[in-house]
């Protein structure tokens, strides 16, 4: 096995050019870890596996990846070249196949404290609310514009995040038959009340999902 692994190290040396951990000759957890840190290093912070969408937080900003251009570049549900792995892609898949099949969708964000679920959600949000709404509407501007709001109460320091969200979200959307986004509701739940008032020596840390559902009205 260890002389496949080198075989395949001295063979794919551009693996940062990888989008999709399926890629990988030999694929474990090294070699899927040594993809992600060569594509962390080139500022490609999202990787394809398979159907699923690996994230890595840049720990920085980068306003080119999340631009008005690169917005309208997704917002294209059929591009002409298969875009690079985004989290506008994922958001672009389930509304796709929302209008195509007429059956509710659920995108589901997970990781450990500090990963970026909270950020990731707010950028699916752009997106599907950029796509699904008139330009007179501001129901828009009132969903993506609750989040912050959300995002005040209950948070608390952990051991690797210095401002933890303390709510898990569950984020419902509902659009007409055309499309067009009609209304949203957010239901959320506190997670572990000591943490909101305290920090533990060396607490546990645990995995926060938001789950983010499309539904056809």
């Amino acid at each position: 096995m260890d002389f496949f692994k080198k075989l395949a190290s001295n063979l794919l040396d551009d693996q940062e050019h990888f989008t999709d951990l399926t890629q990988v000759a030999v694929v474990d957890a090294e070699s899927c870890i040594s993809v992600l840190s060569k594509r962390y290093e080139k500022d490609a912070v999202y990787t394809h596996c398979g159907p699923l969408l690996v994230a890595v937080n840049p720990y920085k900003r980068m306003p080119d990846l999340y631009s008005e251009e690169r917005l309208d570049e997704y917002a294209q549900l059929v591009p002409a070249d298969a875009p690079a792995p985004h989290a506008y892609e994922m958001a672009a898949r389930a509304y796709t196949k929302m209008m195509a099949q007429g059956v509710d969708q659920a995108i589901v964000i997970t990781g450990e404290s500090g990963a970026g679920k909270t950020e990731t959600a707010k950028f699916l949000l752009s997106y599907l609310t950029h796509v699904a709404s008139s330009s007179s509407s501001t129901l828009q501007e009132r969903v993506v514009g609750a989040n912050p709001i959300m995002e005040s109460f209950g948070c608390a320091q952990t051991v690797r995040n210095d401002n933890s969200s303390r709510f898990g979200k569950f984020v419902q959307l509902l659009f007409t038959k055309s499309g067009r986004l009609a209304g949203a509701s957010v239901t959320t739940y506190l997670l572990e009340k000591a943490r909101v008032s305290h920090i533990s020596a060396g607490e546990s840390l645990r995995h926060l999902t938001l789950p983010l559902t499309l539904s056809i009205l």
